[in-house]
């Protein structure tokens, strides 16, 4: 099972069709309880967030290189994660809304942030199968904005 922390400071982009990125590392924290380590040669990763009973798409993340996973052990490692809002996607204008809402960047109280993601393992042991497995679930963490 994996724990999502969030503990560095988000670099801020734009792009020229107003849009607005973050670039974040989220602190992954797994138990591997198997009996033998497990060597990831990658995790791809997509980040969705539910605002007015829409699924919007709010960033991509990878792993750019292998990590071994102890057996009957822990391992905390960083995911470079890129959030992208576009100014040209209501959809998307809306997520952005509500994240600088909760984000307490309006003036309102600071909440947790909700997203859900779904991610794609390249195991080595099992990818020259061309077994990939994929995990999705729901995530929440602090707001990587700060008033």
């Amino acid at each position: 099972m994996a724990q999502i922390t969030q503990n560095a400071i988000p670099a801020l982009t734009t792009g020229g069709s107003g849009s607005l990125g973050i670039d974040i590392d989220l602190i992954l924290m797994v138990h591997n309880p198997n009996l033998i380590s497990i060597k990831l040669s990658n995790i791809t990763a997509t980040g969705y967030y539910q605002i007015n009973g829409v699924t919007v798409d709010i960033g991509k993340g990878a792993l750019n290189q292998s990590v071994t996973f102890p057996a009957k052990g822990d391992l905390t490692f960083p995911l470079p994660f890129h959030l992208l809002y576009t100014a040209s996607d209501p959809n998307s204008q809306a997520a952005l809304k509500d994240l600088v809402t909760r984000c307490g960047i309006l003036g309102g109280p600071r909440q947790p942030l909700s997203m859900s993601y779904v991610a794609q393992l390249d195991i080595a042991l099992i990818s020259w199968l061309g077994i990939k497995p994929t995990i999705s679930n729901n995530i929440s963490f602090d707001c990587p904005l700060t008033p």
